[in-house]
């Protein structure tokens, strides 16, 4: 289960090259409007789907989630030059914690 691929193109495009490396092709035969939403399809055994980490506060029950091997991602932080918030400095020390390859200008 997967959303619709209307709803994030790079995401989709990126399972497509990972499910082709690994030979695997995927049968959608439903597709989830919301993250949410495809825990609870999962939670009801109507099979599997691939979501960040950050997924598991979405629900407490019903659903295992089980890390992928190499799994990695970008990360990329765009703000004004002129920005001087006061967050700003933590929002990056917190980004480049999560990841030991990001590239913060």
């Amino acid at each position: 289960m997967l959303t619709a691929r209307s709803t994030w193109p790079p995401w989709h495009h990126k399972y497509d090259r990972d499910f082709a490396a690994a030979g695997f092709e995927p049968r959608v035969v439903q597709r989830g409007t919301s993250p949410q939403n495809l825990l609870a399809l999962v939670a009801a055994g109507m099979g599997v789907t691939r979501l960040p980490l950050s997924s598991r506060s979405l629900r407490d029950g019903g659903v295992v989630f089980v890390p992928l091997r190499d799994e990695s991602i970008a990360i990329a932080l765009v703000t004004n030059p002129a920005a001087t918030h006061p967050a700003l400095a933590t929002l990056r020390e917190l980004l480049r914690s999560l990841t030991p390859e990001v590239v913060l200008g």
